[in-house]
């Protein structure tokens, strides 16, 4: 944590059977549930409370950190494609190979794991499909099983000594036990790797048992 240069080690722990994060800020401690999200804003708020907030913005994507600006301007890429005979909206995203993918939303900002898919309409085969995700070189990934969303993750690219290394993210912004290490295309062996200054994973069965900062 760092205020004008001075710089603090906390603790920090994802509660994934609460769905929390619990932040140690060494004067206090709070339970933070995510309310909501987006490639440019995280607004996190203290559990239990209803206006006490924590935002965070990417300054690469908002410069002026004006956060309420953005979310008054936000226009959703929605359509209703042609063959469909509901009513429903689809929000689409275009993918790294150009094909444009829709996803029923039902009325959500969002998407979520079950939604719905089509593939420039059509009903879309099995298998991953990757999109570019902000301005950095994270991959958003979709899989999809039966035209439906079965998993969401974010893809990071790290180049180490031993070849390209892939960090499969359940969330963009923090890497968690749990998430995928590939190394090569393949499960990554058991080890410690190194991500970047101060960010230090270890892998067991091609999954992250632990995170450390050393």
């Amino acid at each position: 944590m760092s205020f004008n240069g001075k710089v603090e080690i906390g603790k920090w722990k994802y509660l994934s059977e609460a769905n929390l994060i619990f932040i140690d800020r060494l004067i206090d401690k709070i339970f933070l549930k995510q309310s909501f999200f987006d490639e440019s804003v995280m607004i996190l708020k203290i559990d239990g409370a209803k206006d006490d907030l924590f935002i965070l913005a990417n300054e690469n994507i908002i410069p002026d950190l004006d956060v309420a600006k953005y979310l008054s301007s936000l226009n959703f890429n929605i359509i209703n494609p042609s063959n469909t005979t509901d009513r429903n909206m689809f929000f689409d995203k275009k993918l790294t190979t150009g094909n444009i993918l829709s996803i029923n939303r039902n009325g959500l900002n969002h998407t979520e794991v079950g939604m719905a898919a089509l593939l420039n309409n059509k009903n879309v085969p099995d298998g991953l499909y990757f999109a570019q995700d902000g301005l950095n070189d994270e991959l958003l990934v979709y899989q999809i099983i039966d035209s439906k969303i079965k998993e969401l993750f974010w893809r990071y690219t790290y180049k180490t000594s031993k070849g390209v290394l892939n960090l499969d993210r359940k969330n963009k912004l923090v890497t968690f036990t749990g998430d995928s290490v590939l190394l090569n295309n393949n499960p990554a062996p058991n080890g410690k790797y190194k991500l970047g200054f101060m960010e230090y994973i270890y892998v067991k069965n091609g999954i992250i048992s632990e995170t450390s900062f050393f």
